[in-house]
């Protein structure tokens, strides 16, 4: 069944949920910031005076922050995303 083909795909390391559009430049300063010991607010108020931006062009929150930090573990995921759509550009 469907559960059983889920768990089959995961156990070969296929990465489930939608795919990832949050810049990974942004995913690292966010981690950078937090680890520095800023708040989420304080978080969103750097990335906005440094220039960042949202996947979505916006700026940044402390709700946008919170959810950009739960993708760190996926930042290699970000960046192959991000090269695919860059090289996609370039060919067409």
């Amino acid at each position: 069944g469907t559960k059983e083909g889920i768990e089959a795909a995961r156990a070969k390391g296929v990465k489930m949920g939608p795919p990832l559009r949050t810049p990974p430049a942004a995913i690292r300063r966010a981690a950078e910031l937090r680890a520095e010991g800023y708040s989420l607010e304080r978080t969103a108020e750097t990335m906005n005076a440094e220039g960042l931006r949202t996947s979505t062009g916006r700026l940044w929150t402390y709700g946008t922050v919170r959810q950009c930090l739960r993708y760190v573990n996926r930042i290699d995921e970000a960046e192959a995303a991000l090269r695919a759509q860059v090289e996609g550009s370039t060919t067409s």
